[in-house]
């Protein structure tokens, strides 16, 4: 797997993935996914309010010709322990098929999993990298005019 840093929602040509919940709340990442596209955040909050989203899924929306935001329910509320990483087994395939068919790259948050939903970032590589070996890990490396203000 590559390493860089960088903002993940700045990318503008791949397949982002974040991890989130099956109950429609949007905290950390998601919540910043959801405040830059809207529209898949209602998708999302409908998905739950009916029922239909569970650990394991994967939802994919289509943000730009060359970018696909892959929501990876990877966890089923909220919590410190939430994360499921039998669900990241189950999801990832179909991220790495998605990647196959649109020869679009993945990318991941550094330590996705391991922040809100409190996985164990150990763990959590060691299933990314077995089964989207050449994806891309994005830690968040904030802008600097960001730090100075």
């Amino acid at each position: 797997m590559k390493h860089i840093q960088g903002d993940l929602l700045a990318i503008e040509r791949g397949i982002l993935v974040h991890q989130v919940n099956c109950i429609g709340a949007m905290g950390g990442l998601a919540g910043q996914v959801r405040e830059k596209w809207p529209l898949l955040g209602r998708e999302y909050r409908g998905l739950c309010a009916a029922d239909k989203l569970r650990p394991g899924m994967v939802t994919f929306f289509r943000a730009a010709p060359e970018l696909i935001i892959a929501n990876l329910a990877g966890q089923l509320g909220v919590g410190r322990a939430a994360t499921d990483y039998d669900a990241y087994e189950v999801a990832l395939p179909a991220i790495k098929s998605m990647s196959a068919v649109t020869g679009l790259p993945i990318f991941f948050p550094h330590k996705i999993g391991c922040g809100l939903g409190g996985g164990d970032w150990d763990r959590m590589f060691l299933i990314l990298k077995n089964h989207c070996p050449d994806a891309t890990l994005v830690e968040f490396l904030p802008d600097l005019e960001e730090i100075e203000a």
